[in-house]
């Protein structure tokens, strides 16, 4: 297993979050609050979730203020689209490695962080990994990745 920071707020010698979790949302609040419950569940600490949201008009940032204090909201104000949302997340993040996980999108368990960290921990030459997305409607993959595999 993992070894786990000890103090929340340390993270290889700064007062920072280890892991920044990042998602952009619009206008699927239901789906935002799926993934916020799933990642709040997550076993890895530390990490910081921030949620980057396009102008969603179904009251999402509402819900996320309301029921999420603990995630950092970024209301764009507008929908500046996709990648423009992600690099304000990216932007605004401390960890020392970004997960990014789209709005309709679950980890699929609830050490996913440990499994992800465990692995660039485990290769210094490890720069980016994939996960394997599964169709939520029918658990099928959607697109299957290569599994971690070290140079």
């Amino acid at each position: 297993m993992l070894q786990q920071r000890a103090n929340m707020h340390e993270c290889g010698g700064e007062v920072e979050p280890c892991v920044s979790v990042i998602s952009v949302s619009h206008n699927r609040c239901g789906n935002t609050r799926e993934l916020l419950t799933a990642i709040k569940r997550q076993t890895f600490r530390p990490f910081e979730v921030i949620l980057v949201d396009n102008a969603s008009t179904d009251g999402t940032p509402d819900m996320v203020r309301s029921e999420f204090p603990e995630v950092h909201l970024i209301e764009t104000g507008g929908n500046p689209g996709q990648t423009a949302a992600y690099n304000l997340g990216f932007r605004s993040a401390h960890g020392e490695y970004f997960l990014v996980m789209d709005d309709d999108g679950l980890p699929a368990a609830d050490d996913w962080i440990e499994q992800v960290v465990s692995r660039f921990e485990a290769n210094p030459r490890l720069a980016v990994v994939s996960c394997t997305i599964r169709m939520r409607d029918t658990g099928r993959i959607a697109y299957d990745s290569p599994q971690f595999a070290p140079y």
